[in-house]
Order: structure tokens, then sequence, then C-alpha cells
């Protein structure tokens, strides 16, 4: 069984995916996934052609920086996404291929977006007040609020995540009311 875990930023992804870890999935994290990809030599080379040298830092794709450029300029988080998506995507169907009798959770942010969720038999999506994400992502990541607000634009882009989704869990509370419903959702899909 494979299940996408999608959701906006600062919605309790990442708790959602440790408790995964902890029930036997073994977990795909996409945006870890990226990381690395950045790091090939060919797409590097492509960034620094399109975004020139101001991404670079210690001659390593400063993530940061790259955000904040990709977050505020579609066509640029359009570029981005062509180089980076496609490699992603295959990388995530050998692991699943080299892990063919385990569990699997697929965490990303951009599953829809990337098409992922054709590669998963359930979708959970993540969600909270926009108040709660702001103040989360406030305190976790120090980012400002206008940022935030950039981040949550460009992935609600995307509007049917929701409804796409086979199922929605809200995360408005806390830490243990959201461990108790992830860990019922895991029980429900298991156990069928």
């Amino acid at each position: 069984m494979i299940i996408g875990l999608t959701g906006y930023f600062a919605a309790g992804k990442s708790e959602a995916s440790h408790i995964f870890k902890e029930n036997d999935f073994f977990v795909i994290d996409v945006d870890r996934l990226g990381h690395q990809i950045l790091e090939n030599f060919d797409i590097k080379q492509k960034l620094l052609d399109y975004f020139g040298s101001k991404i670079v830092e210690d001659n390593k794709i400063n993530r940061q920086k790259l955000g904040s450029i990709v977050f505020q300029d579609k066509s640029k988080r359009q570029f981005l996404n062509s180089l980076v998506h496609p490699k992603i995507k295959k990388q995530i169907k050998i692991i699943i291929q080299q892990h063919p009798s385990k569990h699997i959770l697929i965490d990303a942010a951009l599953l829809f977006e990337m098409n992922l969720h054709t590669l998963v038999d359930f979708v959970l999506f993540i969600t909270a007040d926009e108040s709660i994400l702001i103040k989360r992502g406030k305190l976790r990541n120090k980012f400002s609020e206008e940022k935030i607000k950039n981040i949550l634009m460009a992935q609600k882009e995307f509007k049917d995540k929701e409804k796409l989704s086979h199922t929605v869990i809200t995360n408005n509370t806390n830490l243990s009311d959201f461990h108790s419903k992830i860990k019922i959702f895991i029980q429900n899909k298991t156990q069928n």
C-alpha cells in the first residue's frame, strides 16, 4: 500500500510523517529528494544559468535564496519545477520498485502538482486554519508573515487538493489530538 501525504506549509506533514515511520512505513521525503537533485551537476548548472550566482553559497544551491525568488515569481517557479519534478518522480518510482512489500508513504507538499498522486492508493491531506499556519511558520521557521503567505498562496494555486484527497485531517488543536487522528487513519488503512 502506498499513501500520499500532502497539505499546507506548517500544517503538520512532518509530524504525520514521523508517525507513519513509527508504524513501519517506508517514508519517501520528496523535499529531501529535491534537495539532493538540486546538487546534481547538470541541474545546478541550469539553475546557475537561469538564476545567476546569487542562489549559490559555498558552492551549493542556497535553497532559502532560491525559494525567496520562486515563491514570488510564478514563471521562475515553473522553470524550477520543470527541471526538478521529472527527476524526483523518476527517483520515487525506482524507490517504490525497490520496496515492493513495504507500506510506503510519499510525503510531498506538491503531490498533485507533480502528479505523484497517480503513484498512490490513498491521499491524506493535512490542513489547518490559515492563522494557525502563519503562527506555526513564524515560530518553527522564523519566516515573516509575508513569506508564509507567499508560500501558502503558491500551494493554493492548485485549488482542488482537498477535494481530490481521500481523507482530510485538520490540525487546529494540540499535538496529542493530531497524533491520535493520524494513528486512527493508519490503523484504518493497514487493517483493510
